[in-house]
């Protein structure tokens, strides 16, 4: 069995892999479960090394009745290796990276782009500065410094300590995610600098994309894998396009992260019932908004009650209660909204746990239908098979219209996207009054091409990939070796 080293970069991450880890964990292979900044008493063997956290509760369990799954907390790993705080990294390190982001964006999108001018905040000055001119921007954005820039990260020394630390415990493959984020200069990317420690010491290493539009709107990976693995043929061709990950290296797994909804798919609890376990009048057909982050929508309390209005304007829609789900990072629309009638405003949190997962689960099941601008909580709603709809609004065109991982749901017809508020409405009434659906084969469709495209669980996929690294099957039982 092949000893694996799975390393993410916080807690907050942990329910986009716990599925791949659990697969591994089951099937008996060692797996060395690495939180890179946990706030853990750094305890390993042992489920009280998690941290205190919801996300953690029923992984707990699971720990204690696998003895082949360690966790190790960060501090008994910086203590070990000496790898420095965030704060402490290497400046000319970080401002590399940062600089190949920037021109990455500037040279896909454009420099007005809402994604590159959100980029080019994390530069150092004098850069931050310097490419709001139009011939640094052009510098940045050409293909030869470019290829500087990789070339120039790319021969960076790995960690000593990191890399003393790694050949120590000898895995046989390293997993790391999500190893890109768009980091501001006063935060680091130290999981992604596995994958320059495996390089050096021969170790095959996979990037697991973390997220639907992980590839598209957060940084480049800054070192090549052997392995990326996505959750479909779309992400495949972005590690390609973006990332410079060559053919045959990225793999289209399925979604991890998604896998938390397949005990929910086949359930058939009627809408009524679930409004009442929300504590709310079944009386009243309930409809969803699902708020987006901050970088999506700062505000969308008017469009809450515009949507409002637009109800009680309805015959047939006016007794339909909106609940309002802010988004858990982003409740800046609470405030205006309290108080108005026929809307009811809820607490909401990431589901990470089951108690969060059942919560949502009701919220989308009891609706007859979704509304939101741009959130991942449409997919939830894709895969939960409930009619969701997005208005085309000016206010949001940047990170909404513009935003790929939006277009591709938009124009598969998983989300019903309207010219206006007003044409949202009446696909609401035509849903409400005689049940037509015509986006239920899309989201169909969707679901089987983009969540599991293997027709089974991304966490399961993943794992059968990563295994397949460390230990290639031979040819003659029907399969290649991946790239070692």
């Amino acid at each position: 069995m092949p000893s694996i080293l799975f390393a993410i970069s916080n807690p907050d991450t942990f329910p986009y892999h716990e599925s791949t880890v659990r697969a591994l964990a089951q099937a008996g292979h060692q797996v060395h479960f690495l939180i890179m900044r946990a706030k853990s008493k750094g305890v390993i063997h042992k489920a009280s090394a998690l941290p205190d956290e919801p996300a953690f509760q029923d992984f707990r369990a699971f720990v204690e009745r696998h003895p082949n799954l360690t966790i190790h907390g960060d501090r008994t790993f910086l203590k070990a290796t000496r790898v420095p705080t965030d704060q402490e990294y290497s400046f000319r390190q970080r401002s590399i990276h940062a600089l190949r982001n920037y021109a990455s964006y500037a040279a896909r999108l454009g420099p007005d782009n809402y994604y590159t001018e959100r980029c080019r905040q994390t530069l150092p000055e004098p850069w931050r500065s310097r490419v709001t001119k139009a011939p640094w921007r052009w510098l940045v954005a050409s293909g030869p410094f470019r290829r500087s820039l990789a070339a120039r990260e790319n021969a960076l020394p790995a960690h000593p300590g990191l890399l003393a630390w790694v050949k120590n415990l000898n895995p046989d493959v390293i997993v790391a995610s999500p190893c890109n984020r768009n980091y501001t200069m006063e935060k680091g990317f130290r999981e992604a600098h596995l994958i320059r420690v495996a390089r050096d010491l021969g170790i095959p290493s996979v990037v697991a994309v973390l997220s639907w539009d992980n590839l598209t709107t957060k940084g480049l990976i800054p070192f090549q894998p052997d392995l990326v693995l996505c959750w479909h043929d779309q992400h495949v061709a972005e590690a390609e396009s973006i990332h410079g990950i060559p053919k045959g290296q990225a793999l289209a797994v399925g979604s991890p992260f998604l896998d938390k909804w397949l005990d929910y798919r086949d359930r058939a609890e009627p809408p009524e019932s679930l409004i009442a376990s929300l504590g709310l009048n079944p009386a009243h057909p309930m409809l969803l908004y699902m708020g987006s982050s901050k970088n999506i929508a700062t505000n969308e309390s008017w469009l809450v009650l515009a949507l409002r209005d637009a109800l009680d304007a309805h015959p047939a829609l006016k007794d339909t209660r909106i609940l309002v789900r802010p988004h858990p990072a982003n409740r800046t629309m609470v405030e205006d909204l309290t108080g108005r009638a026929g809307l009811i405003i809820q607490d909401s949190v990431i589901p990470g746990d089951r108690a969060a997962m059942d919560h949502l689960y009701r919220c989308i099941r009891g609706a007859y239908a979704v509304v939101g601008v741009n959130t991942s909580g449409m997919l939830d709603t894709v895969i939960l098979d409930r009619p969701c709809l997005s208005p085309r609004t000016d206010t949001y065109s940047d990170t909404h219209l513009d935003a790929p991982h939006f277009q591709r749901m938009a124009e598969t017809g998983a989300v019903d996207l309207t010219d206006n508020l007003d044409r949202l409405v009446e696909s609401l009434a035509r849903i409400k009054t005689v049940g037509a659906d015509p986006n239920r084969e899309a989201r169909a469709r969707f679901v089987a091409r983009y969540i599991w495209p293997l027709g089974k669980s991304g966490g399961s996929a993943s794992a059968d990939a990563i295994v397949r690294l460390a230990r290639p099957l031979p040819c003659d039982q029907g399969e290649s070796p991946l790239i070692r």
